[in-house]
């Protein structure tokens, strides 16, 4: 990453810290393929959410991140908001790397993400994750496109137990 000023740097993962907000909001941008919400957001889920969010971080840079939380119903499945990789960091096993340790971090025992049909990098990166993890991955409907209000691919429910 010559230029970056990061060349040196190491690359960790773990919690978000106050102000990463507005870096995961501009990776979310570079990925690519996301449903991206506004800066706001990504700014209120560092400070409500880090407990149960990741980033990999390289200096002051952030490569991907994993946002999710541990679903109230089911306290013992992490549910997978986004996940993305800058196009900068991609091909490293970041999108896998920051998923490992949110699980170890949260101790969930099930993880579960929704992926369009179309959306065959999440589908390999979750069906990495539960070789990965010697778990059963199932795909099953979740959402219909008339279940949005706008225009929205369908979304299939991924789950991965036990992890």
């Amino acid at each position: 990453m010559a230029g970056s000023g990061t060349e040196d740097a190491e690359l960790t993962i773990g919690p978000p810290v106050a102000g990463d907000g507005g870096r995961i909001w501009e990776v979310a941008n570079a990925a690519g393929g996301l449903d991206v919400n506004t800066s706001y957001a990504y700014v209120l889920w560092v400070r409500d959410f880090a407990a149960t969010t990741a980033v990999a971080r390289e200096g002051d840079r952030i490569g991907a991140y994993c946002t999710g939380y541990l679903r109230p119903d089911a306290p013992d499945t992490y549910f997978v908001w986004q996940v993305a990789v800058h196009p900068d960091y991609r091909r490293r096993g970041l999108g896998l790397a920051v998923l490992q340790e949110l699980v170890e971090r949260t101790g969930a025992s099930a993880l579960e993400a929704t992926v369009t049909p179309g959306n065959t990098a999440s589908q390999r990166l979750f069906a990495a994750f539960a070789e990965a993890r010697g778990a059963t991955l199932t795909t099953s409907p979740l959402f219909s496109a008339d279940d949005f209000p706008d225009e929205h691919d369908p979304e299939d429910l991924i789950r991965i137990t036990p992890i």
